[in-house]
């Protein structure tokens, strides 16, 4: 009988024990999941990042039209004289 009560306490323990592995693994599949958002808020990051540098491209793209315009019109202003 003494026996049995062992290994049942045993088996208890293991029970126990499985557990603990149990919570360890659902706090490491939360550990990932922190990682997987750290991940993705980086990703968000280097995609601000890009639309700032496309915001800065437009800026410039801009910059170089209003240039065309006032070369335009300085061309019609010559073109104007001649005339």
């Amino acid at each position: 009988i003494e026996n049995r009560q062992m290994k049942v306490s045993i088996v208890e323990e293991i029970k126990v024990s499985v557990s603990i592995v149990d919570k360890m693994k659902v706090s490491i599949s939360i550990v990932n999941e922190m990682k997987m958002s750290m991940s993705i808020v980086d990703e968000m990051k280097v995609s601000m990042s890009i639309v700032d540098e496309i915001k800065i491209d437009i800026v410039d793209e801009m910059k170089v039209r209003i240039n065309i315009v006032d070369k335009m019109k300085v061309s019609m202003n010559i073109v104007n004289k001649i005339k």
